[in-house]
């Protein structure tokens, strides 16, 4: 395959084969129908007033939630810089939101995300497919680490024996998954030495140097955190307080659900997940509707409409440079 079909290949991958004003279309319509479902569940079940202080909280999960996708960026700058293709700090923003956004807007868009990222910053180095397909499987081990460890901390032995035993073996299988996970970052080696050489030459710079930096699991831990603190903020400021480990087993496992191949960031499963955990914290299933809805709002809404825009920006920017 041609450097010039490969090139091609990937703008197709990361722009998708739809008209971009067809794509536009249908995320402002399915947005219509969701802020239309968060106003009829306002209305239904009577929302909290959203006061200066809520709204304070609000704007803090909002600067939480970016502050996330900017540790994700220095993730992917430190992972170029430890195998020696160096990106530059704006680079790896415009790829950490860009492959957030595909992570929103597509079914299974973590499978994506890669891609994505390396598309964003293929006019500063065309080898960054592996550094992103680390970052990302970095940051999945960490949350299912982080989410089985919440699940651990917060069972009780004091309950039935079966829910008892149900959580201490979800926390478990989570733990070990997410350890397998962070530990597999040095099988891409051997990975890699079974693809095709024009993918090779891709992924071979991370292949090269599996080692998993102390630093990197700072930023995977200061990341997952982040998110985390969002579902906090989104939810204290509308008068539901959880404790640490129910805020990260909420966020885990609605993450986790999130990711499976269904429905474009989990819309729909993510909501149930989330209001189907927190009525299994003792709150209300009807009354957390909308704080669930305002929560989504903050954490995909706005982040996927961010990320689209640079999305946008680059492949205009691509576009203009390419020579008729």
């Amino acid at each position: 395959m041609t450097e010039e079909a490969r090139s091609s290949t990937d703008d197709n991958v990361a722009q998708g084969r739809r008209p971009p004003w067809l794509t536009g279309t249908v995320i402002i319509v399915v947005f219509g129908a969701y802020i239309t479902a968060l106003v009829i569940a306002a209305r239904r079940w009577e929302l909290p007033v959203i006061g200066w202080n809520a709204a304070l909280f609000l704007l803090a999960a909002l600067a939480s939630e970016f502050l996330a996708k900017l540790v994700f960026a220095e993730l992917f700058r430190l992972g170029s810089h430890r195998v020696g293709h160096p990106v530059s700090r704006t680079g790896s923003i415009k790829a950490a939101l860009t492959g957030s956004a595909v992570a929103r807007l597509v079914p299974a868009g973590g499978t994506f995300t890669p891609t994505t990222m390396a598309w964003a910053v293929r006019s500063e180095d065309d080898q960054m497919a592996g550094v992103a397909l680390r970052v990302t499987l970095l940051t999945y081990g960490g949350l299912l680490t982080l989410t089985g460890t919440a699940v651990l901390w917060g069972t009780s032995a004091g309950g039935h024996p079966l829910i008892f035993a149900g959580e201490l073996i979800v926390g478990v299988l989570l733990v070990v998954a997410g350890l397998v996970v962070l530990g597999g970052s040095p099988w891409l080696g051997t990975i890699v030495d079974h693809l095709p050489q024009w993918l090779r030459k891709h992924f071979s710079a991370t292949a090269d140097d599996g080692r998993l930096l102390v630093r990197e699991l700072g930023l995977v831990v200061v990341r997952i955190g982040a998110e985390a603190g969002v579902l906090w903020g989104s939810l204290f400021a509308l008068g539901f307080e959880l404790t640490a480990s129910e805020v990260m087993v909420t966020y885990g496992i609605s993450a986790i659900v999130g990711g499976l191949p269904a429905l474009p960031g989990g819309l729909v499963l993510v909501e149930g997940g989330l209001i189907g955990v927190l009525a299994a914290y003792g709150f209300p299933a009807g009354s957390v509707v909308a704080p669930v809805l305002i929560y989504r709002v903050i954490d995909y809404w706005l982040p996927a409409g961010v990320g689209l825009a640079t999305w946008a920006y680059i492949a205009r920017g691509r576009s203009r440079a390419t020579p008729a």
